[in-house]
C-alpha cells in the first residue's frame, strides 16, 4: 500500500516534500484539483511502475514513495514488481489510440480467456508447463538476486570502511603536510595505485623525513655571490723565497759588534760626508773627512742592503698574503641560514674545516713574518725558517666545495617549487606506505575486488536467466494470444455500456475479415466525431474490463484512476461512478488493495464522497493545488469535503482575504492574494444571478446591490485583476492589498446587512 509521496521533483512539482501534518494515504483516496494542477503527473509516475519504463516527458524526474516502510524511487521502476493499474490519457493513447485520432475504427488490445469464459485445455496445460519452468527460473533469479544483494551489502560495507579510512588518512596527510589545495579520498586513492606494488620502497628514514620537512619549511633564498680568489701556489712560492732570504748568511767586512754597527750607521746619518773637518756630535772631538770615508767604506755592504730590502719586501708580501687569507676567513662568516636546509650542514662542515686550515696557515705566516723581522734586526744572524707543511691544496679544495654549495643554493632558488613538490610527494608517499603496512587496507581492497567480481558473475547469471525467462514469456504470450479474443473483450465493453448507461447508442463491432479490428457504431451507424466525453467513456469501460485479466490479483492490486470525467462532456458522471462502485467494490468493500481517484469535477466528487468508510477510517481526501507554477498536495478543505460546491469555496476565499493579516501560511496567503480578482468576479456572478435572475449584465446588478461608489470600485478591481490580457500593464504592478482587503470587507458587510441568513449559512459552511 502506498503511504506517502515523500519527495517529488517532476513536471509542475518543484522540490515537493510530504508535509508532516498531512495524513497518509488510506485504502480509498480521493484527490481533487483543477485541470493543470498536477493530477496527471502523479498518475504517470504510478504508470511507470506498471509499464516498467519512465514516461518520455519525465526522464529527469526524481521521487520517493513510501510503501509500508519500503522506499521506492525512479531507480526502482524497472525492477520493482508493484502491482498497479492506471487509467489516464496515456492509457487511452496506448490501448485505443484510434479514439484520440478521431477515427471510428482501429485495433484494441486483447483480453484473456477469463473474460471470454472459453476453455482450451491443451493450450492451458502447455501454458502451465511453461509457467512451471518460468517459476523455477524466477526462483533461481530471486535467489541469485538475494545472493547478489548480500554481496552488494557486504561490498557497500567494505566500501564505506575503505572510504572512511581514505577520508581520514587524506585529512591526516592534508593536516600534517599543510596542503592548501583539496586533497581528498580520490587523490589518496590515485596515490595508492601509484605506489602499492612496491610501497615499502617509499618509506623514509628519520633523517630523510627531517630533510624533506626542512625543504618544505624553506623560503626562497637570495643568490650567493662567490667572489673569493685564492692562488694555491702563492704560499709555496712565498715560503720558498722567504726561506732563501731568512737563511742567507752574511760575512762582515770587519768585526764590529752588531749594536756598535747600528750605532755607527745611525751616527753617520747625522754628519756631513763632504766637510774636510767637523766636530763629532757625540764626543765633540775633531772628525776629519778621511775618517768619515773610512767608516763609510767599512760599514757599507751591498749584500747586506739587498738582504735588508728583500726582508722588508717579504714582510710586506707576508702581510698582503695574510690580508687575503683573513678576507676569506671573514667572508666565510656568512650565516648558514642563507643557505637551504639540505645544504646547511655541508656548508657548516666545510666552514669549520677551512677555518681551521686558514688559522693554521695564518699561524705559519705569522711565524715566517717573525723570522723575517728577526733577520731584519740582525742581518748577520743565522736563522732557520719555521717549518710548515703547506695546506693550500686543502684550502683550495674546500673553497671549491663552498663554491659548489653556493651554486647549488642558487640553482635551488630557481627550482625551489619543484623541490618542495618532490619533498611533499616523498613525505606523502611515506605516510601512505606506513598506512598500507600498518592497516588492513590492502586486504579490504582485495575483499572488495573479490566481491565486485562475484557481483559481476551474479549479474551475468541473472542476465542469462532473464533471457531464458523472456523466451518462456514469449512462448506463454503466444499461447495466451491463441486463446484470446478481442471480440469477446469488445462485447464486455458493450455489456458495460448497456448495463450502466442503459442504452445501445454506442457499440464496438468487429470489422469483417479482420478479427482484431473494430468499428464504433452510434445507433447502428458507424460513428464519427466522437465527443471527448464519449472517448473517455469507451476508454474507461475498456480499462474496467481489463481489470478482469488473468494477471491481476485483486488483493495486491493498486488502482489509480485519473480524471475519468471529460471537461467537455459531464453527462456520464453518474454512470461512470456506478461502474466504479459496482465493479471495484463488493458489497461496499473495495475489492482491491488500494484505490486512488483524481478529478477536477465537483459533481463527480460529490458522488465519490458517498463511498462508505469503515470504522478504521479507510478513506482520505486531498487537494492538489498549483501555486506560482508549483504543485502541492494538501488536505482537502472542510468546505469542499463536506459542501461540494465551488460557491462555498469562492466565499471562503473572499472571507479569508478580509482576514489576510491573520494568515501565517505564506503559500495560502499568496494564493488568496493573486486569485482574489478572479474569485471575486466568479462569486459575484453566481451570487447576483440568484439574487437578480434576469438578463441584465453584471455591472447593472452590481449597481443594484451595492452603492454606486462601491459598485464602481468592485467593477474596476474585477476587470483589472481578472482580465490581464486587456490591461497588460496591470501584471507588472504589485497588487494593492489594502484596497483588495477593503473590497472584501464591504462585499461581506453588504451581504451580512442585506442577506443575513444566507451570509450566516455561508459562514457556517466554511467553519
Amino acid at each position: 500500500m502506498i503511504k506517502k509521496i515523500n519527495i517529488l521533483n517532476c513536471g509542475s512539482y518543484k522540490n515537493y516534500y510530504w508535509q508532516n501534518n498531512l495524513c497518509e494515504f488510506k485504502n480509498i483516496n480521493i484527490l481533487y484539483g483543477y485541470n493543470g494542477s498536477g493530477k496527471t503527473t502523479l498518475s504517470r509516475i504510478m504508470r511507470s511502475f506498471e509499464l516498467k519504463e519512465i514516461h518520455y516527458d519525465y526522464q529527469d524526474m526524481k521521487f520517493e514513495l513510501d510503501l509500508d516502510g519500503n522506499k521506492l524511487n525512479q531507480n526502482d521502476i524497472k525492477n520493482e514488481n508493484l502491482n498497479i493499474r492506471v487509467f489516464n490519457k496515456d492509457f487511452i493513447n496506448d490501448n485505443l489510440n484510434f479514439l484520440i485520432n478521431g477515427k471510428s475504427n482501429g485495433n484494441i488490445r486483447s483480453f484473456s480467456s477469463t473474460i471470454l469464459g472459453q476453455e482450451n485445455q491443451k493450450i492451458i496445460k502447455d501454458i502451465e508447463i511453461f509457467q512451471s519452468k518460468l517459476n523455477d527460473i524466477e526462483n533461481i533469479i530471486k535467489q541469485e538476486k538475494e545472493n547478489k544483494s548480500k554481496s552488494e551489502q557486504d561490498l557497500n560495507k567494505i566500501e564505506k570502511e575503505v572510504s572512511d579510512k581514505l577520508t581520514d588518512k587524506a585529512r591526516d596527510i592534508k593536516t600534517k603536510l599543510r596542503i592548501s589545495n583539496s586533497y581528498n579520498k580520490i587523490n589518496i586513492s590515485n596515490d595508492i595505485k601509484q605506489i602499492k606494488e612496491n610501497f615499502t620502497s617509499y618509506k623514509l628514514s628519520d633523517e630523510d623525513i627531517n630533510k624533506y620537512k626542512n625543504i618544505l619549511k624553506d623560503e626562497e633564498k637570495e643568490n650567493l655571490d662567490y667572489n673569493l680568489k685564492f692562488d694555491k701556489n702563492e704560499f709555496a712560492n712565498l715560503y720558498k723565497s722567504s726561506k732563501e732570504i731568512i737563511e742567507t748568511n752574511l760575512i762582515q767586512k770587519i768585526e764590529i759588534e752588531n749594536n756598535l754597527r747600528k750605532w755607527l750607521e745611525e751616527g753617520l746619518n747625522h754628519h756631513s760626508h763632504e766637510k774636510e773637518v767637523q766636530k763629532c756630535k757625540f764626543c765633540d772631538n775633531e772628525l776629519s773627512k778621511d775618517r768619515i770615508k773610512w767608516l763609510l767604506e767599512n760599514l757599507k755592504d751591498d749584500k747586506k742592503e739587498n738582504l735588508s730590502k728583500n726582508l722588508s719586501y717579504h714582510i710586506e708580501l707576508i702581510y698582503n698574503f695574510q690580508e687575503k687569507i683573513k678576507h676569506i676567513k671573514s667572508y666565510l662568516k656568512i650565516d648558514s641560514f642563507k643557505l637551504y636546509s639540505d645544504l646547511r650542514d655541508d656548508f657548516k662542515d666545510c666552514k669549520t674545516t677551512i677555518t681551521k686550515e686558514i688559522d693554521d696557515l695564518l699561524f705559519a705566516t705569522e711565524k715566517i713574518n717573525s723570522n723575517l723581522k728577526d733577520k731584519s734586526e740582525n742581518l748577520y744572524k743565522n736563522i732557520e725558517i719555521y717549518k710548515f707543511v703547506d695546506n693550500s691544496e686543502e684550502i683550495n679544495a674546500l673553497l671549491q666545495n663552498i663554491k659548489e654549495l653556493f651554486d647549488k643554493n642558487n640553482k635551488k632558488t630557481q627550482n625551489l617549487k619543484n623541490d618542495k613538490e618532490e619533498a611533499n610527494n616523498q613525505l606523502k608517499f611515506n605516510i601512505i606506505a606506513n598506512f598500507l603496512e600498518e592497516s588492513d587496507f590492502l586486504n579490504k581492497e582485495k575483499e572488495k575486488t573479490n566481491l565486485q567480481e562475484n557481483i559481476s558473475q551474479k549479474e551475468e547469471e541473472i542476465k542469462e536467466k532473464e533471457v531464458q525467462k523472456e523466451k518462456i514469456n514469449d512462448e506463454i504470450d503466444k499461447l495466451k494470444s491463441s486463446i484470446s479474443s478481442e471480440e469477446a473483450g469488445a462485447e464486455k465493453i458493450n455489456e458495460y455500456l448497456k448495463s450502466y448507461f442503459g442504452y445501445d447508442i454506442l457499440k464496438f463491432k468487429p470489422v469483417k475479415n479482420n478479427k482484431s479490428e473494430f468499428q464504433i457504431y452510434r445507433n447502428e451507424i458507424p460513428a464519427s466525431n466522437l465527443s471527448e466525453g464519449e472517448c473517455s467513456l469507451l476508454a474507461f469501460c475498456y480499462f474496467i474490463a481489463k481489470l478482469n485479466d488473468n494477471d491481476i490479483t485483486n488483493e495486491n492490486t493498486i488502482i489509480w484512476i485519473d480524471d475519468p470525467i471529460s471537461s467537455l462532456d459531464s453527462n456520464h458522471i453518474f454512470f461512470i461512478f456506478s461502474l466504479i462502485k459496482n465493479e471495484l467494490f463488493d458489497d461496499k468493500k473495495l475489492k482491491y488493495n488500494q484505490l486512488f481517484i483524481s478529478t477536477h469535477n465537483l459533481d463527480f466528487l460529490k458522488y465519490l464522497k458517498t463511498f462508505e468508510k469503515d470504522k478504521k477510517g479507510n478513506k482520505q481526501y486531498y487537494c492538489i493545488e498549483k501555486l506560482e507554477n508549483k504543485s502541492t498536495i494538501k488536505e482537502m478543505p472542510k468546505f469542499i469535503k463536506y459542501y461540494t460546491t465551488e460557491f462555498n469555496y469562492l466565499f471562503e476565499q473572499i472571507y479569508n482575504f478580509k482576514n489576510i493579516d491573520d494568515i501565517t501560511d505564506e503559500e495560502l496567503k499568496t494564493s488568496i492574494i493573486y486569485n482574489f480578482g478572479n474569485n471575486l468576479r466568479k462569486f459575484l456572478e453566481v451570487f447576483l444571478f440568484f439574487k437578480f435572475p434576469t438578463k441584465e449584465d453584471l455591472n447593472t446588478k452590481l449597481d443594484k446591490y451595492f452603492n454606486k461608489i462601491e459598485a464602481t470600485l468592485i467593477n474596476r478591481y474585477m476587470n483589472e485583476y481578472s482580465h490581464l490580457k486587456e490591461i497588460i500593464e496591470r501584471c507588472v504592478r504589485p497588487i494593492d492589498i489594502p484596497e483588495a482587503k477593503k473590497i472584501a470587507e464591504f462585499v461581506l458587510k453588504t451581504m451580512e446587512s442585506k442577506d443575513k441568513e444566507q451570509y450566516d449559512a455561508l459562514c457556517e459552511s466554511i467553519n
